[in-house]
């Protein structure tokens, strides 16, 4: 495999999805409990494109976060992979 490769790169596609105001990833280990749809707002309350719990190796280690698509931030983000 790649070794600058991380397992959670996957999550960066959710920064295309600029048809959507805000987008929720949850990992699939993580099981809500109550409706999450509050959340949403979060990134207005706070002022920040992307909320979300801090990871072990990376901020894409978390297991929930918000974030504002941005098609721009996504190529950002990918071209730092290369």
């Amino acid at each position: 495999g790649n070794p600058g490769f991380h397992m959670g790169h996957y999550k960066l596609w959710a920064w295309q999805h600029t048809e959507y105001e805000a987008i929720q990833l949850l990992d699939a280990d993580l099981m809500p409990l109550v409706n999450m749809d509050q959340f949403f707002d979060v990134n207005s309350v706070i002022d920040s494109a992307f909320v979300g719990c801090p990871g072990k190796l990376s901020v894409l280690n978390a297991g929930w976060f918000v974030l504002k698509p941005s098609c721009e931030h996504f190529f950002e983000m990918t071209e730092m992979l290369h």
